[in-house]
């Protein structure tokens, strides 16, 4: 199961949200309704009291289903995606914290994608890589003394989008970023082999800052405007490091992101934040290792307790809990459970329809199976809400990327459970 998707999906469908019903004003009844994007679903339930299942094939093209929460705005979801999997999603939440949920089963039409290619020119001495990036595709190319270096993207989705080049010299044994150029608001409607760059009259000079990571490792990453990816601005660690900054010529939507983790065998605590990047944030420096650590602890069959999880002072408000569960024998689960459906409790049952009609039994997992499990508490410095909807796509399975002025904590436990042969 990919960790991130949920994040991806439900930011994209509360961003469709807030684009349809903010600004209003006036008078009109409060809308208390949920809804959820089925599209790409084989099976579904929801509960308000007890689980009922969702026709699927009778929703409407747009693959739209609303339904009432319970009186307290609490409600459950669970869904199984088109494939034959035994993956089964579930969430648990409130309709304040989360009213709109995007599709979370992969499109059934696959994007079209173009080749785009180009020459980078005016590239100073030594051995220079350059790194040209559009969307979340990347071509690199390497030369000693070159003038001129070409470069190619292969799978660039149809769009419009920046293009990022990158130009690092090898300094030492490691690559140092030098210059960025920038061409902004490209349509990608077909192929092009003609996407050139001049970093003579287009570099933007990269300005080196510190990074450190007091416990643990980190990276920096670039999101332009229009959702390209620089997956490599730097990285740093106890003993410092460096990242690289553009001098000039960002825009309003440019974000830097930051990503500190501190791991072990049994838990990952990492910190994420997003800065604008139409100021320069300077020097960095991040202590993952002073968020609090999850210490949950899950049965054979799937049920959690000890979630009483109270943040570090200096991390943000818990916001909910993110679970993965995968049996032996191929059963999964993937839950989130917020803050506000929890509540005061500090345990949860694994709650699934499986007394359903519809339910496979190929779902369920077994009385001898052993289960690998991860439980993370989720802080953000805004609503859960805001949190999901700020978040950028992308099929770098490695990165979560937020939204600009977010600041995200995570703390995960991970462990295995039932019989060991």
């Amino acid at each position: 199961m990919n960790r991130w998707k949920w994040l991806y999906a439900m930011g994209a469908g509360l961003a469709l949200l807030a684009a349809g019903c903010g600004g209003g004003g006036g008078g009109g009844e409060v809308d208390t309704k949920v809804r959820v994007n089925l599209t790409g679903a084989d099976w579904a339930a929801y509960a308000a009291s007890p689980w009922k299942e969702i026709n699927v094939s009778s929703l409407p093209a747009d693959g739209i289903f609303t339904f009432e929460p319970a009186a307290d705005g609490r409600y459950s979801l669970a869904i199984h995606c088109n494939g034959g999997s035994q993956d089964v999603m579930l969430v648990h939440a409130t309709r304040d914290e989360l009213p709109y949920l995007d599709t979370v089963c992969e499109k059934s039409v696959p994007q079209q994608t173009f080749r785009v290619a180009g020459q980078v020119a005016g590239i100073g001495s030594g051995m220079t890589r350059i790194t040209a990036h559009i969307d979340d595709q990347l071509g690199s190319n390497s030369g000693i003394d070159v003038e001129v270096l070409p470069y190619g993207l292969k799978e660039v989705p149809e769009g419009v989008f920046d293009l990022v080049v990158q130009e690092a010299t090898l300094e030492l044994e490691r690559y140092k970023t030098k210059r960025f150029a920038i061409r902004r608001d490209i349509t990608i409607d077909r192929n092009i082999t003609d996407l050139d760059v001049n970093l003579t009259s287009e570099g933007i000079e990269a300005i080196e800052h510190n990074f450190t990571v007091t416990d643990g490792e980190g990276f920096a990453y670039f999101i332009s405007a229009n959702k390209t990816v620089v997956p490599y601005l730097g990285d740093g660690g106890p003993d410092g490091g460096a990242w690289y900054a553009f001098k000039n010529s960002t825009q309003q939507g440019d974000i830097y992101q930051f990503v500190a983790g501190s791991a072990d065998k049994y838990s990952m605590r990492v910190i994420y934040e997003c800065k604008d990047a139409t100021t320069d944030p300077g020097d960095v420096t991040f202590d993952p290792g002073a968020i609090t650590p999850m210490d949950a602890v899950v049965t054979r069959e799937g049920n959690v307790s000890q979630l009483a999880y109270t943040p570090a002072a200096q991390s943000p408000e818990l916001r909910a809990y993110y679970l993965t569960m995968e049996w032996s024998g191929g059963a999964n689960r993937e839950i989130w459970i917020t803050k506000g459906w929890l509540g005061s409790e500090t345990s949860y049952e694994l709650d699934d329809p499986r007394t359903l009609p519809g339910w496979k039994t190929e779902w369920n997992d077994g009385p001898t199976e052993t289960l690998e499990w991860e439980v993370a508490a989720v802080m953000a410095n805004r609503s859960f809400s805001d949190a999901v909807e700020s978040v950028v796509e992308s099929s770098h399975a490695e990165m979560i990327l937020f939204g600009i002025d977010m600041v995200v904590h995570w703390a995960q436990s991970n462990g295995r459970t039932g019989v060991l042969f």
